[in-house]
């Protein structure tokens, strides 16, 4: 599972093929959407605005997670349509992290 940091930018990226296991390929009418797990909020989307290409097949869309998102697993789903006009959906879990804090912060020290 992919980890991201609060008040980060959230690089998530997609891979179509032709089918499984075989050469990488295009897909028309994209769109991405991000929803929270535990209470199906959704914090992204569906947007096709963002998506670029970066090769055959191979998309990437960033988001931009708020310094107070909430902590916890959200759900990527991309959604397209094939070269054959089917419709088609992937999907990956990816978690919402605290950053850390500082060490200044942490310091208890007095002089």
């Amino acid at each position: 599972m992919t980890s991201f940091v609060q008040g980060t930018s959230a690089t998530l990226i997609v891979q179509w093929y032709e089918f499984a296991g075989g050469p990488p390929a295009n897909v028309t009418g994209q769109t991405i959407r991000v929803q929270r797990v535990s209470d199906l909020a959704l914090v992204v989307g569906p947007t096709g605005l963002g998506i670029s290409q970066l090769a055959i097949g191979l998309y990437v869309f960033t988001w931009n997670i708020a310094p107070n998102e909430t902590l916890g697993d959200y759900v990527v789903i991309w959604n397209a349509t094939d070269a054959d006009l089917e419709a088609v959906q992937t999907s990956e879990v990816v978690t919402v992290v605290a950053a850390p804090s500082s060490p200044a912060a942490r310091c208890c020290c007095s002089a």
